[in-house]
């Protein structure tokens, strides 16, 4: 995988930046749509104090495995992911459907991109490995 320690503190530098960059784009996306204010306007009509804005709450996790960066995860109030849909939790089940709430999307709309750049640092660090791996035989 890792010929020394340096490609494996470099792959992880590259991972992290990343997720950096990555939850950047998400709360630049989530101002675009002014999710902040609509968002912090049904915590204040359902009275919840101490809740955060949808940006304050988006949170990256970085797992490593041996030393190697083996999983990136986001994550943020589920308010986030109802406005990314379309939905509203003060919604009732007889009335969906036939609201005028269009999805505001925010999660997809960076994160496909983006796959795409991490699929393109992956390549690049263990595309070489992979392919060393496979075995073809004839029959």
């Amino acid at each position: 995988m890792f010929t020394n320690e340096e490609q494996r503190q470099l792959f992880n530098q590259e991972a992290q930046g990343w997720a950096k960059h990555t939850k950047a784009l998400l709360i630049q996306r989530i101002n675009q749509l002014d999710l902040v204010s609509q968002i912090e306007l049904l915590h204040r009509v359902r009275r919840e104090e101490g809740r955060k804005a949808l940006p304050e709450t988006l949170r990256t996790n970085i797992n490593k495995n041996f030393g190697t960066v083996e999983a990136i995860r986001f994550s943020f109030y589920i308010t986030g992911f109802w406005w990314d849909r379309g939905v509203v939790a003060e919604t009732p089940i007889t009335l969906a459907g036939s609201t005028e709430r269009t999805p505001k999307p925010w999660i997809d709309f960076v994160l496909e991109d983006q796959t795409e750049v991490l699929a393109d640092i992956l390549a690049e660090r263990f595309g070489d490995d992979i392919v060393e791996t496979i075995k073809f035989t004839r029959q």
